[in-house]
């Protein structure tokens, strides 16, 4: 399953106090883990604030690039280089954080899809950013619309576990690992710098507590005409909603 980086409604400030012959169950070991998260967010989001310090730059495919990628198994074969020209974004390797404090790492290049998406997120090579069924078309017809990343998580690596019914059950699994992963989108329309001025008492609170805050980062501006994309606008840093 994927989801969104569950935010605690109140900054957990308790960890575990462990002791001999205590018996440890999983909601003593996930409050520890919410401590560090939160813990890490506030670090982020208060010392270093949040934009793109590295890379994370959109940019449409050449078709001599793409007959090469595809050449070379670096894109998938299967599609026409003309379809990767028409359709697809390479975003760089970048490093980011988003204003809620979440950390953003792509190590390696990416290969996004602006025509398809799954359960609302564009479908990546490699791999993909949710699901790997039923994908739809993405609305995009003559529009100018805007690339935005956020953190998300999925659940993985499924492992048998002891079932509630008599004795275990071969059906029964659970996921033992959460592994963070990015979600790319196309919206129509930007929204305000998540905080607002700096001498606005509600804005304080928004930074310090991270609540009601806008948690994704802007990559680009892309028009595109019939559905396919025409240009690039912006990629990387944005001088408006990412700080230098």
């Amino acid at each position: 399953m994927s989801q969104k980086r569950p935010l605690a409604e109140l900054d957990p400030l308790e960890r575990s106090r462990f002791f001999p012959r205590q018996i440890v169950s999983p909601a003593d070991l996930s409050r520890d883990q919410k401590y560090l998260l939160q813990k890490t967010r506030r670090h982020n989001r208060l010392l270093h604030t949040w934009g793109i310090r590295l890379g994370f730059v959109a940019k449409p495919i050449l078709k001599s690039e793409a007959e090469d990628w595809i050449k070379f198994g670096v894109l998938a074969k299967g599609i026409w280089a003309e379809d990767y020209v028409n359709y697809w974004l390479m975003v760089t390797p970048g490093y980011a954080l988003t204003p809620l404090g979440d950390e953003l790492f792509l190590p390696q290049r990416l290969f996004l899809d602006t025509h398809q998406e799954l359960d609302g997120a564009l479908v990546v090579q490699p791999g993909s950013s949710s699901a790997s069924i039923n994908p739809r078309t993405t609305p995009t017809g003559e529009n100018t619309l805007f690339l935005v990343v956020e953190a998300w998580e999925s659940e993985v690596h499924p492992v048998r576990a002891a079932s509630n019914r008599y004795g275990d059950h071969p059906d029964q699994f659970e996921y033992s690992a959460i592994r963070d992963i990015l979600r790319f989108r196309l919206v129509d329309k930007t929204e305000p710098a998540p905080y607002g001025k700096p001498s606005d008492d509600e804005a304080e609170e928004k930074r310090l507590t991270g609540k009601d805050v806008r948690n994704y980062l802007f990559l680009g501006s892309i028009v595109f005409q019939d559905n396919k994309i025409d240009q690039v606008l912006s990629g990387g840093r944005d001088p408006q909603l990412t700080p230098t």
